[in-house]
């Protein structure tokens, strides 16, 4: 059985490298020219997720903000969707575990619909979708094309852009469907990228009419054009010395290449993209954890924001970022591991009076912009 890895530290990398352009205009970063230097704070906010009685929130994946609030995905610990306002006050949950009409044995993911104001929840092993007003009540089902396995999609009218899961099905990656049917394909599955333990997440990120996306074991974040309808190599992330060796995998038992991917300063896949003006957030893989960058796409600059709070927050840390509010600023996490030594040196607004009454269990959202 392949191994699934769940890593949750953060560790932040930079680069003041421009990137050069390849002959089909591919733009390549390079990490290992990666750099320590400072991103500036615009604005920050802070907002505790208060108690709930259904069920603590274990592993917060993904953030969706909502002019109601914000839709909190824990769908790997609880299975659950969690629903609170702008101050951080819980409003509702969708907990619907069965095989019913309406219900899911698991969520693959959750998609928002602002013209529609829903809310589509991708099941787990069933070929359906079910949606939610922006209450988080039920509305209804729709049964989806059982040859497509999908966890990730983005609308364009009657046309749909979805993320494929390759190795359950061996199809292509990525499809263009009108209706249930398959417009067009791309990204052919493949053993060696596909069936690994570097697993997309959350790699669609839809910007006007375009969405950027990356796939897996693959080295690039992909870029969908809806008006020509084609798919590109928007850039191509050149992990240099540490570029993860995936051919050991056929050679080292699962043991041993857990023990290589874990030891090793190696990096791998890239996943959880979120593109917030002209900064990009990307995240990999590696040894201690996720790595998270920012890809300054005006300046050609690759960001680390390891030093991001301090000049708001002494030790303070983002844990990795999870979404985009409807302002546009980034949603990121904050690492409340050792949330009594955090302290305030600049006012910022928050809606809790002091850390001390923060425990490192409580979710702490991070809204904030880049300059």
């Amino acid at each position: 059985m392949k191994l699934r890895l769940i890593i949750v530290i953060v560790v932040l990398s930079v680069s003041c490298e421009k990137p050069y352009l390849n002959l089909d205009g591919t733009q390549i970063i390079q990490i290992d020219k990666s750099l320590n230097s400072k991103i500036q704070l615009d604005e920050i906010e802070l907002i505790r997720l208060e108690d709930n009685p259904f069920s603590q929130i274990v592993i917060l994946e993904e953030v969706i903000h909502s002019e109601q609030g914000f839709f909190i995905n824990d769908k790997t610990a609880t299975n659950t969707i969690f629903l609170y306002d702008e101050s951080g006050k819980y409003q509702h949950h969708i907990n619907r575990k069965g095989e019913g009409p309406g219900e899911y044995r698991g969520i693959k993911g959750i998609v928002w619909n602002e013209d529609l104001k829903e809310l589509t929840l991708i099941p787990m092993d069933l070929n359906k979708e079910l949606k939610f007003d922006i209450h988080g009540n039920y509305l209804n089902e729709r049964k989806t094309n059982q040859n497509i396995i999908f966890s990730d999609f983005v609308d364009f009218g009657d046309d749909r852009l979805v993320f494929n899961i390759s190795r359950m099905n061996h199809e292509d990656n990525v499809m263009l469907l009108k209706g249930e049917d398959i417009e067009n394909k791309w990204l052919p599955y493949s053993d060696e990228l596909d069936n690994t333990p570097v697993l997309t997440n959350k790699a669609m990120c839809r910007i006007d009419e375009k969405v950027l996306f990356a796939i897996n074991a693959r080295d690039s974040i992909y870029q969908y054009d809806n008006e020509t309808q084609n798919v590109s190599a928007k850039y191509f992330i050149d992990f240099g010395s540490k570029k993860v060796d995936l051919s050991l995998e056929q050679k080292l038992s699962d043991h041993e290449f857990f023990k290589y991917i874990t030891n090793e300063d190696v990096y791998f896949g890239i996943d959880f993209l979120y593109q917030a003006d002209d900064f990009l957030s990307f995240t990999t893989m590696s040894s201690g954890g996720f790595v998270v960058f920012f890809y300054n796409t005006a300046k050609g600059i690759l960001h680390s924001s390891e030093k991001l709070l301090n000049d708001k927050l002494e030790n303070g840390k983002l844990d990795r970022i999870v979404g985009v509010s409807r302002d546009g600023r980034f949603i990121g996490l904050l690492d409340t591991k050792d949330i009594k030594n955090i302290k305030e040196i600049q006012s910022i607004k928050k809606n809790f009076d002091s850390f001390r009454n923060i425990d490192r269990e409580d979710k702490v959202l991070v809204l904030f912009s880049l300059k």
